[in-house]
């Protein structure tokens, strides 16, 4: 199974240039260009954009490396018996639309996340209440990876004046760097310095966002500088950029993996030996440097060396071998 990489920008570039020191930093507006839809206001539809966007921010925060670090919430602590977590908020902070932020509000906006698909669903939550100015997490058992959740772009809060009358997120409101002065989607997304921000203040006054689907035109929008910053291009686009010479290139590896699926109920795969010739006559190495066309991203296991984290050196490596195919198909 090959390692495809993305190319060529990671999110976290964005959110630094945004903090650049002006004098660093010139132009007043960027424009970025991803192919990532906005198709809702619903964190849980499309928090992954408005976090990255800082147009909406979390309890708990997390750098470049994951490190987690305090959002609206300046600290953490749990119960001794592990199944009460506090999470004590930031005072002085203020939604998009004025509204102050909250104990209330952001009880409110972490239980409607529990209750939607994501990843708070996943933790064995028994209540989520407003204590003395602060977030009290009750838990039926006790689950370290609570305020890693909490970093989750699916957990972001919105303000309740974005909520419609069922309560659900209905305009692009939170308590992040950049306010929304215009929002079509899923496509465009308008923004500008929210200058009561708790925050450092962002150098830049004014950002457009566009959603394009295809490579292609991510590509032109690139060389043709009407966007600043393009997220993932595909092979071609990517190589085409690099002899252009105002636009720069970053290949950064994510985890993500391509695999092969298959049904190991048919006849012809349901025995062991003949899912194991399909494998041995795979060409990762092929794959990963003819069309991913980044040869180091072929994995001869779940992830590849790139990935050294999770990368297991101690595992025997699997390259194509016709003859081991052909002698698990005669046995």
């Amino acid at each position: 199974m090959p390692f495809r990489p993305t190319a060529p920008i990671f999110a976290a570039l964005f959110i630094f240039l945004l903090h650049m020191p002006l004098a660093a930093q010139a132009r007043t507006n960027v424009t970025v260009a991803s192919p990532w839809e906005v198709a809702s206001a619903d964190p849980a539809v499309s928090g992954f954009v408005t976090q990255k966007l800082q147009i909406m921010e979390n309890l708990v925060d997390a750098d470049v490396k994951g490190t987690l670090r305090p959002g609206l919430a300046t600290d953490w602590s749990v119960s001794e018996d592990g199944l009460s977590w506090t999470f004590a908020l930031r005072e002085g902070v203020s939604f998009h639309d004025g509204t102050a932020f909250d104990a209330a509000n952001a009880t409110q906006a972490l239980k409607r996340a529990y209750e939607q698909p994501g990843v708070l669903a996943q933790a064995p939550i028994t209540g989520i209440e407003a204590v003395d100015g602060a977030v009290v997490v009750e838990l039926e058992r006790p689950f370290a990876a609570l305020p890693a959740l909490m970093a989750h772009a699916t957990t972001v809060i919105p303000s309740p004046g974005a909520l419609d009358a069922d309560g659900v997120p209905a305009e692009l409101i939170g308590t992040g760097p950049f306010r929304v002065t215009a929002f079509n989607p899923p496509q465009a997304i308008e923004m500008a310095r929210f200058d009561d921000y708790w925050g450092e203040a962002p150098a830049i006054e004014t950002a457009s966002y566009l959603a394009a689907g295809r490579a292609e035109t991510r590509a032109l929008l690139a060389e043709s500088g009407d966007a600043d910053l393009v997220f993932t291009l595909d092979p071609a686009g990517f190589a085409r950029l690099g002899d252009v010479t105002t636009v720069e290139t970053v290949a950064v590896p994510i985890p993500r993996v391509v695999t092969l699926k298959v049904n190991a109920a048919h006849p012809f795969l349901n025995d062991p030996r003949a899912r194991e010739a399909l494998s041995l006559a795979i060409d990762r190495a092929g794959i990963a440097a003819a069309i991913t066309r980044f040869p180091e991203s072929a994995a001869t296991q779940l992830f590849p060396p790139a990935l050294g984290t999770w990368h297991d050196d101690t595992l025997a490596r699997v390259w194509r071998s016709w003859a081991g195919a052909k002698a698990r198909t005669a046995s």
